[in-house]
């Protein structure tokens, strides 16, 4: 029988290897965190927030909501009244039953959340409590006995917050330090010889496996997704939710959070397999919801693995088949009940004979390759989130389904453009399982805009059977993991925009062979390394755009090469040295910014060679030395920001010739001397260019 309690997973097959679930069926009365179902699965110990602390049970009025603490009961498997274990004011979590049923292990704190919780072991009926690390404060994930019971794992703090993978034994003995450790689950190898956790590395999050007397590590993949969706993300505070090694020692299954799928590593291979609860139908209607993996867990053969999203649960084949669902999370007199998944099927085939009808192609005899697109696209539908709210039907003209655009002959689709038309809000869509297979087929295609879709996961290497498109606009969603090399092997792609998601890694290399690329947009993800000098090779490229990442090293000068660029943003980054005087032999350009890094040295008179620049950014860098005069001949320029530097010397009068200047941000630098009256006349308004704020003089008897 497979216990399921929201969000975490135990259980084992029953006798005629059928499948049971059960979720929250309790009805114990308060909401449940952990659960922990004994070896022989007759009893579950849960943490539960059903009971007041004493203070307000001695109090004659009901408890107020802050009246009521973590605690951990036990129940029967079959239901009965819970056995409440532990009755101490504060904080009790995440309780684990030891491999004998002997003991479970817990997590005890004075406080709710204070992150102060330190690791107990006691009886079964709640006596006996032992602490077994009183120096250490034990992160909020559940303490990992080693199979024998004769350990136990987990990652915890010292009193210098430093943060780490430790084991001690059950009897609160040989304490053990082994790695530097994320916040995250951990798990025992079958044969207890090794554990397998979570580590930060730079900006990114690793899977490792260690030996259990920290010996022999070795990294096994990198863990993708683990960002929070607000807030920096930081390594060692990694979003994880299940972390766990297989039954046969073979493989790590791993669960982020609700935004994206699970994944199982193969710990031969390296290779991995992406296991989600992909779309659901109700009834006769085309509804559809993804859901990422809030948790999971491995059946006792390995062979399925147990799912829980936001509002649904399924069983999947190991290898990632199709799952079948279980159940649904629903709204029963305004609060969320799980209730058995009866009236809807996931992932049913999809029917696109009448796309040969005569009505959606006219003449679909004439015209196979349109009929091909025309099924291709109702399974695109079909993965969408909000799918049902376009207009794509075999009742309908292609050429008047949104978001397409019809070309060539005999007529294919050239254009697929959705997100920022769609009418409602829809629930993230894993990009890599749901939608690659299809859009693969639509062969003539040359624009693929899918922008504010919410799309999760990585970007699939199936894209790249696309050989005809020349537009991939994947912008605004929520897209993990490294920008794909194979990218580089579309070599009519013109325009690249991949912004606003949360790519890591560096640029792939194999980008540069793209010989017509015109616009490069990588900004606002998580890019590291270096901004590569063979980008200079792209004599097409119009716009460069890496703002808002995190790439490091010099600005290389190769960039100069690119002639017809108009736009070069390469602000928000880590980038150092000097600016290269070279820019200057970018004659197109309309904008640059370089504002927000680590440069130095002087601004380079060479700008002034930047005959059509209106925007120049170079705010908040470490510039020294004098503006440069020659910046006076600029004489489109709107808007200039040179603050938050060390700048020193006059303010250039020959700034006052460039008359189209109406932004002038100077603050935050070392400037000496006076104000030119010249600047005055063109600079919109004094107040609020900033000039007011160097506290200079105004040179001559200009009235302000």
């Amino acid at each position: 029988m497979w216990q399921v309690i929201d969000p975490v997973l135990r259980g084992q097959e029953g006798p005629q290897g059928s499948w049971t679930f059960s979720v929250r069926v309790l009805a114990l009365g308060g909401p449940m965190t952990a659960v922990s179902v004994s070896p022989d699965s007759t009893q579950l110990a849960y943490s539960t927030c059903e009971y007041p602390d004493s203070a307000a049970e001695e109090r004659a009025q009901p408890p107020a909501a802050e009246d009521y603490q973590y605690e951990i009961a036990l129940v029967a498997s079959g239901g009965g009244h819970p056995m409440r274990l532990t009755t101490s004011d504060g904080y009790q979590n995440y309780p684990a039953w030891s491999p004998d049923g002997t003991r479970i292990a817990f997590l005890s704190a004075e406080r709710t959340f204070d992150h102060l919780a330190q690791l107990f072991v006691m009886a079964p009926d709640g006596s006996e409590w032992r602490t077994l690390a009183p120096d250490l404060y034990v992160e909020n994930h559940p303490p990992q006995w080693s199979p024998d019971g004769e350990w136990l794992a987990f990652v915890a703090r010292d009193e210098d917050r430093e943060q780490a993978l430790y084991v001690v034994r059950e009897d609160g003995t040989e304490l053990r330090r082994l790695a530097e450790a994320a916040s995250s689950p951990v798990s025992w190898s079958p044969d207890g010889q090794r554990l397998a956790f979570a580590q930060p590395e730079d900006a990114t999050v690793a899977l490792v496996t260690i030996a259990a007397d920290g010996s022999d590590a070795q990294r096994v993949a990198t863990i993708d997704g683990w960002q929070p969706p607000y807030g920096d993300p930081d390594p060692a505070w990694a979003q994880i939710g299940t972390l766990a090694w297989s039954p046969a020692g073979t493989q790590i299954l791993i669960s982020v959070d609700d935004r994206v799928p699970a994944f199982v590593v193969d710990l031969d291979t390296g290779g991995r397999t992406e296991i989600g609860i992909v779309q659901v139908y109700v009834g006769s209607g085309k509804t559809t919801a993804f859901q990422g993996v809030r948790a999971a867990a491995w059946s006792p053969d390995g062979a399925r693995i147990a799912l829980v999203g936001p509002t649904l649960a399924a069983i999947v084949s190991a290898d990632g088949g199709s799952p079948q669902g279980l159940a649904e999370l629903v709204e029963v007199d305004g609060a969320s009940r799980w209730q058995p998944l009866n009236a809807r099927v996931l992932a049913p085939p999809v029917d696109a004979t009448g796309c040969g009808a005569g009505v959606a192609v006219a003449d679909p005899a004439a015209n196979a390759g349109l009929v091909a697109d025309c099924a291709a696209l109702l399974e695109v539908q079909q993965a969408l989130a909000d799918g049902a709210a376009l207009n794509w039907s075999v009742d309908r003209p292609m050429s008047e389904w949104d978001g397409l655009t019809l070309g060539g002959a005999p007529l294919r689709v050239h254009v697929v453009s959705l997100g920022e038309q769609q009418p409602t809000r829809p629930p993230p869509l894993d990009l890599r399982r749901q939608l690659p297979a299809a859009l693969a087929r639509l062969t003539e295609l040359r624009t693929l805009r899918l922008t504010h879709s919410r799309l999760t996961g990585s970007i699939p290497a199936e894209l790249t059977k696309l050989g005809s498109l020349e537009t991939l606009d994947l912008s605004v969603n929520q897209l993990t993991g490294p920008i794909p090399a194979e990218l580089g092997q579309l070599a009519n792609l013109e325009v690249v925009s991949l912004s606003e998601n949360r790519f890591t890694g560096p640029i792939p290399r194999e980008i540069t062979r793209l010989a017509n690329l015109e616009m490069l947009d990588l900004s606002d993800n998580r890019l590291t390394g270096p901004i590569l000098p063979e980008l200079g090779q792209q004599s097409a490229m119009r716009e460069l755009k890496l703002h808002s990442n995190q790439l490091s090293g010099p600005i290389p000068t190769e960039l100069s090469r690119l002639t017809s660029l108009q736009v070069l943003s390469l602000g928000g980054n880590r980038l150092s040295g000097p600016i290269p005087p070279e820019i200057g032999d970018l004659t197109s350009l309309e904008l640059l910014s370089l504002a927000q890094n680590q440069l130095t040295g002087a601004l380079p008179a060479e700008f002034g060679q930047l005959a059509n620049l209106v925007m120049l950014f170079l705010a908040e860098n470490s510039l020294t030395g004098s503006i440069p005069a020659e910046l006076g001949r600029l004489g489109n320029l709107e808007i200039l920001d040179l603050s938050s530097n060390n700048l020193s010397g006059p303010v250039p009068s020959e700034l006052g010739q460039i008359e189209t200047l109406f932004s002038l941000r100077l603050g935050g630098n070392q400037f000496t001397g006076c104000i030119p009256s010249e600047l005055l006349a063109n600079v919109s308004a004094y107040s609020s260019s900033g000039l007011h704020d160097l506290g200079l003089p105004v040179c001559e008897s200009a009235e302000l």
